[in-house]
């Protein structure tokens, strides 16, 4: 049976390729829109999540769109992104970290509202919150 905009939902951002948090669930609402087949979801809106993410990491929302329209797959994303951006892997990761810092707590909500995981918002929202501290 094929999947629909009802059961369908975009990867945790949590979940990270390449070094990148944020970038699976941003790749497969892209897709989806692409497609015509975003549902609820909005994909690369500047205000959103995805936004604050492209303006940190200095990114234009085009680029993102022409790499998936490329037909490439998250991994060679993640490096073109990188090369965007400067960054080895290293540098991505300390990214990340820091991104979730901050937003960690965003993620949690995200993720209890579309039923990931729903028992372990606290602890990641806890998490969250101690990687804010010095």
């Amino acid at each position: 049976m094929p999947e629909t905009t009802t059961t369908w939902m975009p990867r945790s951002g949590f979940e990270q390729v390449g070094g990148f948090v944020w970038l699976p669930r941003l790749l497969d609402k892209a897709r989806r829109a692409r497609t015509g087949d975003l549902g609820e979801y909005v994909s690369l809106n500047r205000g959103g999540m995805d936004g604050i993410w492209l303006r940190r990491l200095k990114v234009s929302p085009d680029s993102i769109r022409a790499w998936v329209a490329e037909g490439l797959d998250d991994g060679a994303i993640a490096e073109r992104l990188g090369e965007a951006c400067g960054m080895d892997r290293a540098a991505r990761e300390q990214f990340s970290r820091r991104f979730v810092g901050m937003l960690g707590a965003v993620f949690a909500m995200i993720d209890a509202e579309e039923g990931r995981r729903p028992f372990t918002f606290g602890l990641r929202l806890v998490r969250a919150i101690l990687n804010l501290l010095p």
